[in-house]
C-alpha cells in the first residue's frame, strides 16, 4: 500500500503525516499551552473541600450573572466562580472580594490571559488583576 503524501500542518503549514494535522513542533507547543492553563497541583485539593463548595454556592447565589459580561452590557448566566488574584499567586482562597462569577467563555479567556501575563512577569499579572477588578465594577463584597 502506498504511503500518503504529507499534508500541511493546520497551524504552521509545514508538511506532516501526524494524525490530527499538527506537526511535532505545533503539537508540543499545544501541549505546553494546555499544561499552563491547568490549575497547579497544590491548589486542586482545595476545590474539593466543603468550605470551598459552600462559598462557591453562596457566591453564585448572590452573583447569578457573569460579572465580566455584565460590565460589557450583556446578561449571561454564571456557571463558575473564579479567583481574581489566583491562589498560587497569593490570592485569598475564600475572600469574597477575591472571587468573581463567570460564564465558561469569560473564564477560559481570563485563564488564558492570566497564563500569558504570568509568562511576562509579576507586574503584568498585577496589571491584569487590577483590570479585572475594574471590569467588574471594582466591587468589594
Amino acid at each position: 500500500m502506498p504511503i500518503a503524501p504529507p499534508k500541511p500542518c493546520r497551524r504552521c503549514r509545514r508538511p506532516t503525516r501526524n494524525k490530527g494535522g499538527l506537526c511535532d513542533a505545533c503539537r508540543a507547543r499545544r501541549k505546553d499551552q494546555r499544561r499552563q492553563l491547568e490549575p497547579k497541583k497544590e491548589t486542586k485539593p482545595f476545590y474539593g473541600t466543603a468550605r470551598w463548595k459552600k462559598v462557591r454556592a453562596m457566591y453564585l447565589r448572590d452573583h447569578p450573572l457573569c460579572e465580566l459580561c455584565q460590565s460589557k452590557g450583556r446578561a449571561t448566566v454564571a456557571t463558575l466562580v473564579d479567583h481574581v488574584h489566583e491562589i498560587e499567586d497569593g490570592g485569598a482562597e475564600l475572600a469574597m472580594n477575591n472571587l468573581m462569577a463567570l460564564c465558561t467563555r469569560c473564564h477560559a479567556s481570563k485563564t488564558k490571559r492570566m497564563a500569558v501575563a504570568r509568562s511576562h512577569g509579576e507586574e503584568v499579572v498585577s496589571s491584569l488583576v487590577g483590570e479585572l477588578m475594574m471590569g467588574r465594577g471594582g466591587q468589594n463584597h
